[in-house]
């Protein structure tokens, strides 16, 4: 769905929203990437990344609005079965973005709001690019027409002066890939063929700043797999990047790792028994990709939380947030 389609649904829903308002739940948020503004290659991923200013908004509401709490506290409340006397919420980032560390983090720790980061350890210090990330990146730098030769739907002729035509591009890149994995190394190499830049940008954070975050007062640092699954989704790798994720925090961060957040994380990807894995970890709870809000007494390990996407004004943030379980039922039904 278009980002100008969902926040107009979304606005609508925002006149349902004032007649009747949840006033309790356990909510946790999940960003990505927070940026100082929008560039031409996040743009090319609908809802890749929060703009600065929205984020901030978001932020400001949710301190006014809402009884924002730690994730370790809130966990606790749900493992008791206590009930929700108040709307509260906790705030989550995944991966472990430079741009995140160096926008959001001053914001929250201004405002004295908790959060918690779940971190892919070998995305720290960029040992290696995701193709969401190099792969926008490196089209938003061709700005001349080109011609993909390779197998399948992608042999097209794509004129990348234009802005439509590069979101076209990446939309076929993500769906070609999805079903034919084995054509991400040959795609990497073409588009850096093609890509007018020397070297990636450092996307994620280093050591360093993992350690100074971690000392962050109200800042909690869980663990995101190894290697988010090598860009794809695969079960029994995820299974073993457990342990091993939790065990790198805390040698190199010298803090005990509590919490963990599925890469991946919907209903499909979570059959079976990859949530036993992660309480057989060590982990005293988990979170995924399923929306909606939290129950008390619910299970530890398929705890739910709400993403919070690009291009959102405040109204729809509002909605996403009061309606989540709606919202949730509807998409976690589709995503299977």
């Amino acid at each position: 769905m278009r980002p100008a389609i969902r926040n107009l649904g979304l606005a609508g829903f925002g006149v349902m929203r004032r007649l009747r308002l949840p006033n309790r739940a356990y909510a946790v948020l999940l960003y990505h990437r927070v940026v100082e503004r929008r560039e031409n290659g996040d743009s090319l991923v609908p809802g890749g990344s929060v703009d600065l200013y929205s984020f901030r908004e978001q932020m400001n509401y949710v301190r006014r609005c809402c009884k924002v709490i730690e994730i370790g506290e809130l966990c606790e409340r749900i493992s008791n079965a206590a009930p929700p006397d108040d709307f509260y919420v906790s705030i989550s980032f995944d991966d472990g973005y430079k741009t995140t560390y160096d926008t959001a983090v001053p914001i929250l720790q201004g405002s004295g709001i908790p959060s918690a980061f779940f971190l892919t350890t070998g995305l720290v210090d960029q040992t290696v690019v995701p193709m969401w990330d190099s792969w926008p990146f490196m089209i938003s730098t061709i700005n001349t027409p080109i011609e993909l030769k390779l197998r399948g739907p992608l042999s097209e002729r794509y004129d990348l002066r234009q802005e439509a035509e590069k979101r076209r591009l990446m939309s076929r890149l993500t769906v070609v890939v999805a079903q034919d994995p084995d054509m991400r190394e040959d795609l990497h190499g073409v588009l850096a063929q093609m890509a007018e830049v020397e070297c990636l940008p450092r996307f994620f954070i280093n050591w360093e700043e993992a350690r100074t975050l971690s000392e962050m007062q109200g800042i909690t640092i869980g663990a995101h797999s190894v290697s988010h699954g090598a860009f794809g989704y695969n079960g029994e790798a995820m299974k073993k990047e457990m342990a091993a994720s939790r065990d790198i925090l805390h040698v190199r961060l010298g803090r005990e790792i509590h919490f963990y957040a599925y890469p991946f994380g919907t209903k499909r990807r979570l059959k079976g028994s990859l949530y036993q894995e992660a309480e057989k970890a060590g982990f005293r709870a988990a979170f995924t990709a399923l929306e909606g809000y939290n129950r008390p007494g619910q299970n530890p390990f398929l705890l739910r939380r709400i993403p919070i996407l690009g291009e959102e004004p405040l109204d729809p943030f509002i909605t996403r947030l009061r309606m989540a379980d709606f919202l949730g039922h509807v998409k976690n039904a589709k995503c299977g």
